[in-house]
């Protein structure tokens, strides 16, 4: 039996972790009013428990896959028509699942952790602009749900933008 080793796949899932911790932890202190050190480790523990989650759900579901699309998701090989529609599909239904665990872990952490709720900040003894009234008006800022989605967005916007420049720079680099 040959094991194979997604080592590309490993060290670009751990380039990943820490450019989302980085970004949803800046997220989760903005929205949430937490102190520096407890939205990265927010931020960390969310985001270790949707990867696990995620590799224990893609694990789980490789057998229905097929083999092509298998190596294609795994060792980053080329994609083609119908792989890279499910891939696009794929990436939205994640997207929304890893929202929802970490909203789910948000939730369990602070429970555990017996986080009281948060008291609202009174706008009228900080300099106010139109943007952060509205914000606060809406009830957004200590919004969890409205957090962990822009901070997601945020992420998730990051490593698109970066797996697109990465895949650009290795083509690049074989054609020359």
């Amino acid at each position: 039996m040959v094991l194979v080793w997604p080592l590309r796949a490993i060290v670009f899932q751990c380039l990943f972790l820490l450019i989302a911790i980085a970004l949803e932890g800046w997220s989760l202190r903005r929205y949430l009013r937490l102190p520096y050190k407890d939205s990265i480790k927010y931020s960390a523990t969310l985001n270790l428990l949707s990867t696990v989650s995620g590799w224990v759900a893609f694990f789980g579901l490789e057998t229905l896959v097929p083999t092509d699309v298998k190596l294609s998701l795994i060792l980053f090989d080329q994609w083609y028509g119908d792989i890279a529609t499910l891939i696009i599909l794929a990436g939205f239904a994640t997207f929304f699942l890893t929202v929802a665990v970490e909203l789910k872990g948000l939730q369990l952490l602070q429970t555990l952790l017996e986080v009281p709720p948060q008291a609202v900040v009174d706008i009228k003894s900080r300099r106010s602009s139109g943007l952060r009234d509205l914000r606060t008006s809406t009830g957004s800022s200590n919004n969890p749900a409205y957090a962990v989605l822009v901070a997601n967005a945020m992420s998730y916007s990051a490593i698109l933008i970066l797996s697109v420049v990465l895949r650009l720079l290795a083509a690049d680099a074989l054609s020359l």
